[in-house]
């Protein structure tokens, strides 16, 4: 082998040499680069791991099922009535008596007389005889004209329309002597269209009155007759002049009774009397007259606490 030969063989083998030591540096180098990069994911990972995570409270897991509402399906709102407003209380009285005065033959009978008496009250007008008691009724039930001031029934003057609402006893009876039962009824079934003919026969019945003509009757068979005839009426306001009177007991029994029944509803009731013992205890209101004036008037409970006396008592005083 000639030595230009040798040298070549020994430059080929300096470059295998030189390019299997280029390859393991650089195949050294690829290693040493991934390596890194997986370092530097581990610690990434490892930053993500030391993170701290808050404080979270965990449910408590049980073994129970939640409970499942139900849906409902919208309703439609039904229409609530809305309350009303009550109304605000409006006194109307019944009868409305103002600043009335009747004179006659120059002689003052009632003198500037005020009241008024509301629906369903009884009043008890009290007064020795010529007080003005029957005066005032025979005014309020349209007999007798006022000589000044005012009297109206559920806001009507007193006159034709007020004498279909008011139901009057005379002192002394409503029928005339030459009457009998049943002509006096007819007379009352043809003038009045609030007779109630049922309620008539009723009391006849029960207060056994007679067929007879009013003169052959007793004065207590008379009293009871015109008492039917004048509560047999579906009237607003009834206006009893001494329904009492001078009775012996039992009749006085029958007509107290009827008054209690008759009382207490919506009609109004105006009662005089001088047996106030008897009858007090269906009053409501009192007036007490003394020659044509009002001496003293009011709620009788309230009379009877503010003076600790009964009606009857009070009666005695104020006329002793």
């Amino acid at each position: 082998m000639t030595k230009l030969e040798d040298r070549i063989r020994e430059e080929l083998e300096k470059t295998e040499k030189s390019e299997k030591t280029e390859k393991i540096e650089k195949n050294e180098k690829t290693e040493k680069s991934s390596s890194k990069k997986k370092k530097k994911k581990k610690g990434k990972a490892k930053a993500v791991e030391m993170q701290v995570i808050p404080d979270v409270e965990i449910p408590e897991t049980t073994d129970e099922e939640p409970e499942v509402v139900p849906e409902t399906p919208d309703e439609p709102m039904e229409d609530v009535p809305t309350e009303k407003t009550p109304e605000p209380f409006v006194y109307k009285p019944r009868l409305v008596v103002k600043n009335l005065t009747k004179s006659m033959a120059n002689q003052v009978i009632l003198d500037d007389l005020t009241f008024d008496l509301a629906e369903g009250r009884v009043l008890g007008l009290m007064g020795p005889n010529g007080a003005g008691k029957s005066t005032l009724l025979r005014i309020l039930a349209g007999l007798f004209h006022p000589t000044k001031g005012t009297v109206t029934v559920n806001g009507e003057p007193v006159g034709l329309k007020t004498k279909g609402m008011v139901s009057y006893f005379p002192e002394g009876g409503l029928v005339s002597f030459g009457e009998s039962v049943s002509s006096a009824r007819s007379f009352f079934v043809k003038f009045f269209p609030d007779f109630d003919k049922d309620r008539f026969d009723e009391l006849v019945d029960r207060f056994k009155i007679p067929e007879k003509r009013v003169g052959h009757l007793s004065i207590g068979y008379r009293v009871r007759l015109s008492m039917a005839l004048c509560l047999s009426r579906e009237a607003d306001l009834y206006l009893l002049d001494e329904p009492l009177g001078n009775l012996d007991p039992l009749v006085r029994d029958d007509i107290i009774n009827l008054l209690v029944e008759s009382v207490g509803g919506q009609a109004s009731f105006i009662i005089t009397s001088q047996r106030v013992r008897d009858i007090e205890s269906i009053f409501d209101e009192v007036i007490f007259l003394d020659k044509g004036k009002i001496v003293k008037q009011g709620p009788a409970e309230v009379l009877r606490m503010e003076e600790g006396l009964s009606m009857d008592d009070l009666y005695k005083e104020i006329y002793r």
